[in-house]
């Protein structure tokens, strides 16, 4: 029998984890806030505001603004905060703009889900999910020019009201969410390409606690206006990156690499590498992992549960195969009852069998010497390998 051969790995380095941690940011009170480039749900046009805070056991007891945006003028402004009351209070300018919930419900030390609808002139508020108030709000029309989106502070004008504690997953809709929407929502990362989101900050970013100098800004994922933090420290437990609210991921992006072969956390998924340097996808390369034929730049497309979601450009200074050719790949037996190569190039491989007709049949990954024992009558098959870029086809007679 011929010795089957296996694939060649240059063994370098241990495996690093590329993380995009489930984070949130912590405010200090004193200066810190997110400045961003969206203008916000503007005119009278319906919106929702949600949020995860953890307010600070030692916040003072004065307003504290979640986020605002607009003119500091009669209904033209948006501020969405945490009032000296320990309620929930949305301010657009004007004593008929102005409404306050409950009193004494946002507890101190423990994260809570919050959430300010505007629907038809009537503003609604939201705590974990139960409406804690209501009232009238139909002199808002937030006009085209202002302040763009801030987190953490009001805009200029009046006092700083700067937030004190942890701000996670701000989501704008320019929607009326109803209850259900919020309670549905609430507990999950949501897909970014959602009807009606205009604007989605995950706060998944840097290390919680750690020192992150240089991790500036704070991505929003649906069309780009990021934020930038401004007087942060970016080191310890306060006004840095820390532990964010319980809220489960919807798509895992964070991706592994061990010597030069990149693997994405998220399994059950569909996958596309994209070459980072050109923003193009990589033919062929739709496998939980790839390894790359040059040093470069690289991320993955995952599209899990109707959503797709990037992760992070990996770099990859050192190559994981010692050859990247399918020109040596042959079937080690043929025909055969069950389907297997030898080669000395195989590696994360897409395989698809066809039948006659050219109908796709299966679809699997393939690795080294891996054997394939498909559940499909004898017959005469169309067989393809795909791996980085490149593929080749075979004929197999499965007895």
């Amino acid at each position: 029998m011929k010795k089957l051969l296996l694939l060649t790995i240059l063994l370098i380095g241990s495996t690093t984890l590329f993380a995009q941690n489930q984070n949130g940011l912590n405010f200090d009170s004193n200066d810190d806030y997110v400045q961003t480039s969206f203008t916000g749900v503007t005119g009278t046009t319906n919106r929702t505001f949600e949020a995860w805070i953890y307010l600070s056991p030692s916040a003072p007891n004065t307003n504290l603004a979640i986020l605002d945006y607009g003119l500091n003028a009669v209904g033209s402004r948006n501020t969405f905060m945490v009032n000296a009351n320990r309620g929930l209070s949305f301010i657009s300018g004007g004593t008929n703009a102005n409404i306050s919930s409950t009193a004494g419900i946002i507890p101190a030390g423990q994260w809570t889900q919050v959430a300010f609808v505007l629907s038809n002139g009537t503003g609604f508020f939201f705590v974990n999910g139960n409406q804690v108030g209501t009232g009238n709000l139909s002199t808002v029309n937030t006009p085209t020019t202002g302040t763009d989106l801030r987190i953490g502070r009001r805009v200029a004008g009046g006092a700083n009201l700067t937030f004190a504690g942890v701000i996670d997953e701000v989501r704008i809709w320019n929607v009326a969410l109803s209850q259900n929407d919020i309670i549905t929502g609430g507990g999950s990362e949501i897909c970014p390409s959602s009807n009606g989101l205009i604007a989605y900050y995950q706060f998944n970013e840097g290390m919680a606690s750690a020192a992150n100098n240089g991790v500036n800004v704070l991505p929003d994922l649906v069309s780009g206006n990021n934020g930038t933090l401004n007087n942060f420290s970016l080191s310890g437990g306060s006004s840095n990156w820390t532990p964010g609210a319980p809220v489960t991921r919807l798509i895992d992006t964070d991706i592994s690499q061990n010597a030069g072969v990149l693997t994405a956390a998220q399994a059950g998924a569909s996958y596309q590498w994209i070459d980072c340097g050109t923003n193009m996808a990589i033919n062929g390369a739709t496998a939980m992992t790839y390894t790359p034929t040059s040093i470069g730049d690289y991320a993955v497309d995952i599209t899990n549960l109707g959503c797709t979601q990037r992760s992070d450009c990996i770099n990859v200074s050192t190559l994981g195969l010692s050859k990247a050719s399918l020109n040596d790949v042959s079937i080690f037996k043929n025909p055969s009852s069950y389907l297997q190569f030898e080669a000395n190039a195989i590696q994360n491989a897409q395989l698809v069998i066809y039948n006659l007709s050219g109908k796709e049949i299966i679809k699997t990954t393939l690795n080294n010497t891996e054997v394939i024992k498909p559940d499909i009558a004898p017959g005469l098959y169309m067989v393809t390998l795909s791996q980085n870029g490149t593929s080749k086809s075979f004929k197999w007679i499965k007895e």
